[in-house]
């Protein structure tokens, strides 16, 4: 059985959301294979990047957290969870 975070990350309580996110970016953090793998084997970023977007332009510490952990993935060369954006949500971040 799969585990989601947040199914909705803009919806649910700002406090639970952010410590989903800050606890994703421990994970990321990690920088360990497996768990990289499982991430993307679960899709666990998909509500994250549905946050992202249901967040528009607003600057808030959601936001914030989101950027933070994107300029992460790409400063750390992430290459499994870069590929998995690639192939998963390019067109949703292309505009």
């Amino acid at each position: 059985k799969k585990q989601v975070f947040c199914e909705d990350l803009h919806e649910c309580c700002s406090f639970a959301c952010l410590g989903a996110l800050r606890f994703l970016r421990k994970i990321v953090g990690l920088k360990d294979e497996q768990y990289n793998l499982a991430i993307v084997r679960n899709n666990y970023f998909a509500p994250i990047v549905d946050s992202f977007k249901a967040n528009k332009r607003r600057y808030n510490l959601l936001n914030s957290a989101l950027i933070e952990l994107f300029e992460f993935i790409r400063h750390e060369d992430v290459k499994i969870l870069i590929n998995y954006f690639v192939e998963n949500f390019y067109s949703e971040f292309e505009s």
